[in-house]
């Protein structure tokens, strides 16, 4: 890897499931009048200097088309497709993305369509460290996203098992920094109407100037 890609920073998302658990498509979901899917890519593009690798599935026509829209994202963003969204986990549609993206940068952000309330500030806590990997913790809870340098993701895609992305980087404990963070946003995911209803409560106080 030459010096040029050993300083940009890229970000896989992973977005290629079926969002059965909420009934609804959630990357087009709104939170605070912006889409789940916005608010992920636009945290991370403020933190990166790289591509921003959007892995689709389920409803990949739609998602790739409303990212496209953004003026911002446009020119840096690279889609690519799980076919087998619906057979296989995400840890597949991990490997994809971390996969197409390795030999575009030295270091890459991961993070799953559904955590779209860490901040661009969070992101970028995360990138001031030269860590090969780079978690957030918020009172001792690690959350997303993760910086993962690009040398790793090669044996890190080898590692996938029934726990997924968490298991593969348990393998790597030796060789990851945990950054602790003011920001709840990296914990929460919006898997459920229920956690969706509080992840828009979260942003509602934001907005108003509140910490919760």
């Amino acid at each position: 890897m030459n010096n040029n890609k050993e300083n940009i920073i890229g970000a896989v998302i992973v977005a290629a499931g079926l969002s059965s658990r909420m009934g609804n498509y959630k990357p087009l979901m709104e939170i605070g009048g912006k889409s789940v899917a916005r608010r992920v890519a636009c945290a991370l593009a403020a933190a990166s200097t790289g591509p921003i690798v959007v892995v689709t599935g389920h409803r990949a026509d739609e998602l790739e088309a409303h990212l496209a829209e953004c003026v911002e994202l446009e020119p840096r963003l690279l889609f690519i497709r799980n076919e087998a969204y619906a057979s296989t986990p995400m840890f597949e549609s991990a490997k994809l993305g971390l996969m197409h993206i390795m030999g575009r940068c030295g270091r890459s952000f991961f993070c799953p369509i559904d955590v779209p309330l860490f901040t661009a500030d969070t992101a970028r806590a995360l990138a001031a460290s030269k860590s090969p990997i780079v978690k957030p913790v918020h009172k001792g809870e690690e959350g997303h996203p993760i910086l993962i340098r690009a040398e790793l993701i090669p044996e890190l895609a080898k590692r996938g098992d029934a726990d997924g992305m968490k298991g593969a980087l348990s393998a790597f404990e030796r060789v990851t920094e945990l950054v602790e963070v003011a920001d709840e946003g990296i914990l929460y995911d919006a898997d459920t109407p229920e956690q969706f209803k509080r992840l828009e409560k979260m942003a509602s106080s934001r907005s108003n100037g509140s910490k919760l």
